[in-house]
């Protein structure tokens, strides 16, 4: 939400609703201020946008009243496509998904693990681009799939999901220029600011309490997980009241992909224990 006259601008977030989660705070060099607070617990981003109680949204994925055709509903950018070709040819900048890191203890104790994970992943892309080109059977349900990759060769050349520093240097040079101009290094960390009071005062057990989640709730947590630590499990009981814990062990962050079959045993022990069908 912007107000032109004030040069305000609002931000409401459904990410963490604990209390405290407030900011109001000049954003160095753009001349606005950022108004960052939780939505009310007994509503959502999709019923507030679609009541025009909000003035936009950004999102990964569609709000729902977006996609049931909800009515003075509309993209920013209604020919997405074109605008996002447009700044590519004139950037050359196909923004970076995902960064792959590894801890430098085992990078230093075992010198060949980085560049064989680079391999691997260079590997997989080399077969996932020779079946997104095949046409005597598609890889893929949709019916122009392979003439869309021959055209986004086209566009952003042969290998546009580019990995390594070398092959992405000029996309890191710009998103640093870009991350140390005034302003905009205290814009990244100011959620992190506004969300701070709250942890604290939930760490000391002063934000009010949350009525526990009533359903049965199965967690298994990956017991090497590097983003979130088992360790951090200690206050699930305080927000689950029939909460069924345990370490998944021998995997990472993504262990439905690492030990498929055990999530799946997992899974199915647990509705089988609860007696759902």
């Amino acid at each position: 939400m912007t107000d032109r006259q004030t040069g305000s601008v609002g931000v409401t977030v459904d990410l963490d609703r604990r209390p405290g989660i407030t900011l109001n705070r000049q954003i160095g060099g753009l001349g606005v201020t950022i108004d960052l607070k939780p939505i009310p617990k007994d509503k959502t981003l999709s019923a507030m946008l679609e009541a025009g109680e909000l003035d936009g949204m950004i999102g990964a994925r569609a709000p729902s009243c977006f996609l049931r055709g909800a009515p003075k509903l509309a993209r920013l950018f209604p020919d997405f496509r074109a605008v996002e070709q447009d700044y590519f040819q004139r950037t050359k900048i196909f923004p970076i998904m995902h960064v792959i890191g590894i801890r430098r203890s085992l990078a230093d104790q075992h010198p060949w693990l980085a560049v064989n994970v680079l391999k691997a992943f260079i590997k997989a892309k080399e077969l996932c681009w020779y079946e997104l080109g095949q046409i005597g059977h598609l890889f893929t349900s949709l019916p122009w799939g392979v003439a869309e990759f021959d055209a986004t060769r086209r566009l952003m050349g042969e290998d546009y999901w580019s990995y390594g520093i070398e092959h992405n240097r000029d996309v890191l040079e710009a998103f640093i220029d870009n991350f140390l101009k005034a302003g905009n290094l205290a814009g990244g960390f100011a959620y992190y600011r506004a969300a701070h009071a709250g942890r604290i005062r939930m760490l000391k057990g002063e934000a009010p309490r949350l009525t526990p989640i009533a359903v049965p709730t199965c967690i298994r947590w990956a017991e090497h997980d590097p983003l979130f630590p088992y360790a951090w499990t200690d206050r699930l009981g305080e927000s689950f009241a029939n909460l069924d814990l345990a370490m998944f062990p021998g995997v990472g962050h993504f262990a439905h992909r690492e030990d498929p079959d055990r999530a799946a045993s997992e899974i199915a022990a647990f509705f089988q224990r609860i007696g759902w069908r």
